[in-house]
């Protein structure tokens, strides 16, 4: 399978940005979950086990919160515009969660 170059599209706020975060990372999932399956296959269970522990699983608290963050910032109307509001406050208060979340 060749590898592909990224797309890049202009993104003005950041709802879109999280949007295409998510996507890249559930992307990156699939891929991973697809590599253990092929481990399992051909009998390599080490291979699966370091994925799965160091790869996968360290990726799923950052999806979820990332599809939290844009839950909210959606009922809460954020436009991304320079307008400040109460979606300017959840964008910044879930960011710093997600700074926080360990890559480990």
């Amino acid at each position: 399978m060749p590898v592909r170059r990224p797309g890049c599209e202009d993104v003005c706020s950041a709802t879109p940005a999280l949007e295409r975060m998510l996507g890249l990372w559930k992307e990156e999932m699939a891929v991973m979950v697809e590599l253990i399956q092929l481990a399992k296959e051909h009998s390599d269970s080490h291979s699966a086990s370091v994925v799965k522990s160091r790869l996968l699983v360290p990726l799923v608290p950052r999806i979820k919160l990332v599809g939290d963050l844009l839950t909210n910032a959606r009922r809460v109307g954020f436009a991304g515009d320079q307008s400040v509001g109460i979606g300017d406050y959840l964008i910044d208060q879930m960011q710093k969660k997600l700074t926080n979340v360990s890559c480990e």
